[in-house]
């Protein structure tokens, strides 16, 4: 869990310095490796799968199944 936790960390940093909308460091270029931090999350996300014996496959097909009954409401603006 504490390197799940450092991972997304890691990956709201780089969230962050990406963004241009969020306006830090607006002038400084950066190398994007976002997509190297997403990956890096699900990696942790697949290994605590695999020490909890959880079948993350079956657990999103299951979910996916929950959420698609759920009725979204949308919040009026």
């Amino acid at each position: 869990m504490c390197l799940l936790t450092e991972k997304i960390g890691e990956l709201a940093k780089e969230v962050r310095k990406t963004d241009n909308n969020i306006g830090i460091d607006i002038d400084k270029e950066y190398n994007s490796n976002l997509e190297n931090e997403i990956t890096d999350v699900f990696i942790c996300l697949i290994g605590m799968c695999e020490l909890l014996d959880i079948d993350i496959a079956e657990r999103l097909k299951n979910k996916e199944e929950i959420n698609f009954k759920r009725e979204w409401i949308k919040k009026s603006t």
